[in-house]
């Protein structure tokens, strides 16, 4: 019960100071990355009322949940530490009714590119998060959520975990309940980046198949040497039979072939499309 209490009059104070100052009403809902606001230096337009890790120029939280989101945003960037850099992590939200798709009708996978290249633009140029640094981006009325990672963050939370946690959440935003949805894909990626053990499984999984892909195509290797010793051995035989006997019959067409090896774009991510720049990563997809 006194929790409860709590975070009532948590809710009740943060709505109290937020009509304390004077946020942008601006009515903008159809948005470009390049305008989008900054909520480290932009605060008003990002509503709310302070420096934050959230900026939701909508409204499509209340105050209390974007208050409550800044707060696990920032204790990730004081509680974990960027692999192989003495850097902090840095996790920002970005919450848009709409992305402008410029006068085109786009596809489905159109507009997974369009949001890719957003949330890729957000994060390398517009917010200039560097390689420890992330965006989580929600667009309400594409339906789509995406997470891009920047190319050193991405090696401990991988694409393999981000979409293992966009499938764990994606029914909350589907349901309309952003806000549960997005505080439990922070957390998630919190508990991530504290002991990089969440999702090792699935990082298992990829390394299977990359070592049984590794192991065909060392088969497919050897198999071709063993083709190739047994043409030149015919020939040879063919070659000293026809010296021998005056005319061996028919000769040999050499056939080339083209093997072909896979393209992996470091970019994608498992199942939700796309990841952007080769050095970045992330995931998500339709929701």
């Amino acid at each position: 019960m006194i929790p409860v209490i709590c975070l009532l009059l948590l809710q009740y104070l943060s709505e109290t100071l937020a009509g304390n100052c004077t946020l942008d009403t601006s009515q903008q809902t159809v948005w470009r990355e390049q305008d989008f606001p900054d909520p480290r230096s932009d605060v008003t337009k990002c509503g709310l009322c302070y420096r934050s890790a959230v900026c939701d120029p909508n409204a499509l939280l209340t105050t209390f949940e974007a208050e409550r989101l800044d707060d696990m945003l920032k204790e990730i960037s004081e509680n974990t530490e960027c692999p192989s850099v003495a850097m902090e992590n840095t996790i920002l939200l970005a919450v848009v009714k709409e992305v402008d798709k410029y006068g085109r009708t786009l596809t489905r996978a159109q507009l997974q590119t369009r949001v890719v290249d957003f949330t890729n633009y957000l994060l390398g140029t517009k917010w200039n998060l560097g390689d420890c640094g992330a965006v989580i981006f929600v667009s309400e009325n594409d339906r789509k959520v995406y997470t891009v990672t920047g190319s050193q963050l991405k090696r401990q939370l991988t694409d393999s975990c981000v979409e293992y946690v966009y499938n764990n959440i994606k029914s909350y935003l589907t349901d309309g309940d952003y806000y549960s949805g997005l505080r439990n894909m922070i957390g998630q990626y919190r508990e991530i980046l504290r002991d990089n053990t969440r999702c090792l499984e699935d990082d298992k999984d990829d390394n299977t198949g990359l070592a049984v892909g590794l192991t065909l195509g060392i088969l497919a290797v050897l198999g071709v040497a063993a083709g190739v010793f047994m043409y030149i051995k015919r020939i040879c035989c063919c070659s000293e039979g026809g010296r021998r006997g005056g005319g061996g019959g028919g000769g040999y067409h050499n056939r080339s072939h083209h093997y072909g090896g896979s393209h992996w774009d470091s970019g994608g991510g498992c199942g939700g499309g796309g990841g952007g720049s080769s050095d970045t990563g992330g995931g998500g997809g339709d929701f």
